[in-house]
């Protein structure tokens, strides 16, 4: 009796009276990491972690990293910070739109993000693998939820589950008139409908129960296909091989087309000029960068040898350099090694050409 207390929650308008022996908590209960008060206890507890999840980024941040690098940081650091408190509230929108601003502008170190959100997210086509943490977080809470309501084995908040929800499930439970339903939900059990709402019609109960399955079902409900890519690239082995993360990054958005080159930068207002910084007078397009250039043509007849060395007979062409596609014709091994000196190659070449932006 002496190590309980009793807090009341929303808000009490008459006299609390006696509490049962116990003593009335002024202030908030901390239980296993969480803190609860009297009202707005979600909104406290999503600011004070994205506080946390801020520091740790930020730590990161600091780390020389490639974005497949920081990709598995927010999966191992972030995401396992988040999914306790994933359980007991549901996330704020607030907070979503923090969390996913926090973990884009770690991904791309606060600069302009040359790369769609939606492109980072596809399950196909390019993709980065980055997890939808807010969607992650929606699942988990929505789908602990259910089971609650919807498992034989009765959770320790079954009933209270089951007076707030079982209405809203009646089509995956059998109701009975003798059991009391809510006809008007709790904030924290309409997080759960509201969520169940925006699925589609089609989720099936073992969808519904594991969490797992629904994230999969929902992450890949829109596929996003690059434009402007030739049809039939691989992306596993574009920004594939033995180079570093850098260089294969490197391999991944100078095949989508997603660099910072003058073209582009002149197109969004971010340039002045969007001709060659090398003084060759043509549009600084990524083709041109790679290939077109007349440097670049300069610079390839240099590496040429080399490549010839591995792979003989190899023919060099802009397909190759900027999408891989022509290494068939060499053998695996082979196709591996030329790749990643292109990879170097092309690594050279991209910052002569950022150092000839700085010189001019």
């Amino acid at each position: 009796m002496a190590k309980s207390s009793v807090l009341f929650c929303g808000s009490w308008t008459e006299d609390i009276g006696d509490s049962g022996g116990f003593a009335v908590c002024e202030g908030g209960l901390k239980i296993l990491g969480v803190r609860f008060w009297a009202r707005g206890s979600a909104a406290q507890n999503w600011e004070a972690r994205l506080t946390l999840v801020r520091s740790r980024l930020g730590m990161w941040s600091r780390q020389q990293l490639s974005l497949t690098g920081k990709v598995i940081v927010v999966r191992s650091v972030l995401l396992p910070l988040l999914l306790h408190l994933a359980y007991v509230f549901p996330v704020p929108a607030r907070a979503k739109l923090a969390l996913t601003r926090a973990v884009f502008r770690f991904l791309w170190g606060g600069r302009y993000e040359y790369v769609s959100r939606e492109l980072m997210y596809a399950p196909v086509a390019g993709e980065r693998g980055v997890p939808r943490v807010p969607l992650k977080l929606d699942v988990l809470y929505a789908s602990f939820a259910s089971k609650t309501v919807l498992e034989r084995a009765p959770h320790k908040c079954f009933f209270l589950a089951r007076f707030y929800l079982a209405g809203f499930f009646r089509h995956l439970v059998v109701l009975s008139h003798v059991v009391p339903r809510a006809d008007v939900r709790s904030p924290a059990y309409e997080a759960v409908a509201r969520f169940f709402r925006q699925c589609p019609p089609s989720i099936s109960r073992a969808e519904a129960l594991d969490h797992r399955a629904l994230y999969a079902r929902l992450a890949c409900r829109q596929v996003v296909v690059p434009s402007g890519v030739p049809a039939g690239v691989r992306w596993d082995r574009v920004s594939g091989g033995g180079a570093p993360g850098m260089v294969r990054d490197l391999h991944w958005q100078c095949a989508l087309g997603r660099l910072p080159v003058r073209e582009v930068l002149h197109r969004h207002g971010c340039s002045a000029s969007a001709l060659c910084p090398r003084g060759c007078g043509a549009p600084e397009t990524v083709s041109h960068a790679f290939w077109g250039c007349p440097f670049a043509g300069e610079f390839w007849g240099l590496v040429l040898g080399l490549l010839r060395r591995v792979g003989p007979g190899f023919v060099l062409s802009r397909d190759v350099v900027v999408y891989r596609r022509g290494l068939g014709v060499v053998p695996a091994v082979s196709a591996g090694v030329l790749w990643d000196i292109l990879g170097y190659a092309k690594w050279v070449l991209w910052e002569d050409r950022m150092s000839a932006v700085g010189r001019r």
